[in-house]
């Protein structure tokens, strides 16, 4: 139960930084859409975008500005970038950077495209995780509850539940309800999982 209970904490901090990545890259882009509407080129504004950007995406930026510094071809270096961080959000800009040096064209309509594209999935992604977090809540509080009860009525009585604990029947009990608070918790985290 413990080991599940880390798991779902694991999970929780993961989301929290893909979160963090992909709000620090939509703002990312709305610097690089002003830096390319004042007219820069796209290396400097990936570094006016690199400079107003903090930890955890601002050594992507970097490592994409150095690369391409260094005589790297572009496109290339944008898809690795989708190819080190495996977001649907990643993949859409590095496209979106990849295509322009391949082709051409105006850069700012697209970059503010792939930015409300970037701004919308984060909202859904928002919306969906506040309605999970609820049958995440409902789940560890009943978990909560009977380690609760349990340290109520050991407090109210240590010699009966010490008997009932060492009890063939009850260490039973014991078992069968750990091993259910584990069932709980893996249903609870595959019927909560978004899919989208």
């Amino acid at each position: 139960v413990v080991a599940l209970l880390l798991a779902q904490l694991e999970g929780f901090l993961h989301t929290r930084q893909l979160a963090a990545l992909e709000r620090q890259l939509a703002d990312a882009i709305d610097i690089m859409i002003g830096a390319v509407g004042a007219g820069a080129a796209v290396g400097p504004a990936i570094d006016a975008a690199t400079g107003e950007t903090g930890r955890p995406l601002r050594p992507y930026l970097e490592e994409i500005s150095g690369r391409i510094r260094l005589g790297d071809e572009p496109a290339a270096v944008f898809r690795s970038l989708a190819d080190r961080v495996p977001l649907e959000t990643f993949l859409l800009f590095s496209s979106a950077l990849a295509v322009h040096y391949e082709v051409g064209g105006r850069l700012a309509p697209t970059l503010a495209t792939v930015g409300r594209t970037i701004r919308d999935r984060i909202e859904v992604t928002r919306r969906i995780q506040s309605n999970i977090a609820q049958s995440q809540f409902s789940t560890f509080a009943i978990i909560g509850l009977v380690y609760l009860i349990a340290v109520i009525v050991w407090r109210n009585g240590p010699d009966a539940m010490r008997q009932f604990v060492t009890s063939p029947m009850g260490s039973w009990f014991v078992a069968g309800s750990i091993v259910l608070q584990a069932v709980g918790i893996v249903w609870m985290n595959l019927i909560s999982k978004p899919r989208f």
